[in-house]
């Protein structure tokens, strides 16, 4: 089975506002550093099903609706993405604590 099979795009990208993300995540955070300091920061948001699927031990595994959510930032020559599980700054892979250095020192 492909990945296109297992799940199911049910609402697509679309930017958000940002009151849509708590202020004490780590995307919040990120958005409310990035603002302060002069960043254009957007919020993205989109839905997806995950379709049952069958286990090697070959009991179903439920599927799911999940929510994704996206925090991205620019300046001049510098880019930072944050979302549930992974960020970068400038393409490469990065810590929460080296976020947060990279938005205020640029």
């Amino acid at each position: 089975m492909s990945t296109e099979d297992e799940y199911e795009v049910i609402e697509p990208w679309h930017e958000i506002p940002f009151d849509r993300i708590g202020k004490r995540t780590q995307l919040g955070q990120a958005i409310t550093l990035g603002v302060k300091h002069g960043w254009e920061v957007k919020a993205a948001r989109t839905v997806v099903e995950t379709k049952d699927r069958q286990l090697k031990n070959g009991k179903i595994k439920k599927g799911s609706t999940d929510e994704y959510f996206w925090v991205g930032g620019a300046k001049p020559r510098h880019v930072f993405l944050i979302n549930k599980f992974y960020m970068t700054i400038n393409k490469k892979h990065c810590s929460f604590a080296e976020l947060k250095q990279f938005i205020l020192e640029n």
